[in-house]
């Protein structure tokens, strides 16, 4: 297992990098599995770059946005968008959550307080399924012009991933056709 965000926390005496560093502890059982697994990359952090949308109102709510996701310990980056022709990834009655170009990649925007959470798939299983996913969100301060466009403050913004949980959503598979 490779240590980006959890660096030998079975150990606290032989800490490579102090809890205060650590944006979120994984319980024991996820260390447990996670050992020795050579393609298992628990991430720290991730970029949220270029993010843009459009409004169709005073900015309150966003019609279509899109931004690049970028994690450099799992060497994931991914346009991440959201328009009218978007599907959830999500059964009806959960939070909808929108696929990126790479599927182990998916947010959820939250209109009514500008947050956009990010959650990465992580540590697939012998068959090459994910069993984790590591989350986090963050608050993008935007600004809405006159013709709709938005953008945020910053170029490029950086968040923790704060949780990481067993994969959940069962993910609808796209058609090809």
């Amino acid at each position: 297992m490779k240590f980006s965000l959890f660096s030998a926390v079975a150990l606290p005496g032989a800490l490579a990098v102090p809890f205060s560093m650590l944006a979120h502890r994984p319980s024991s059982d996820v260390v447990r599995r996670a050992d020795g697994d050579a393609d298992c990359v628990l991430p720290r952090d991730y970029r949220v770059q270029e993010f843009a949308a459009r409004t169709n109102d005073t900015g309150t709510t966003l019609s279509s946005l899109h931004f690049t996701f970028a994690d450099t310990a799992t060497n994931v980056t991914t346009l991440c968008q959201y328009n009218s022709s978007s599907t959830s990834t999500t059964p009806p009655g959960l939070t909808p959550r929108y696929s990126c170009e790479n599927r182990d990649v998916k947010f959820i925007w939250e209109d009514e307080d500008s947050q956009l959470w990010l959650i990465e798939r992580v540590c697939p299983n012998p068959d090459g399924t994910p069993t984790y996913e590591a989350s986090g969100s963050m608050l993008l301060n935007l600004s809405c012009s006159g013709n709709g466009t938005c953008s945020s403050n910053s170029t490029s913004q950086t968040a923790l991933f704060t949780s990481l949980q067993p994969v959940r959503d069962p993910t609808k598979v796209r058609s090809l056709e």
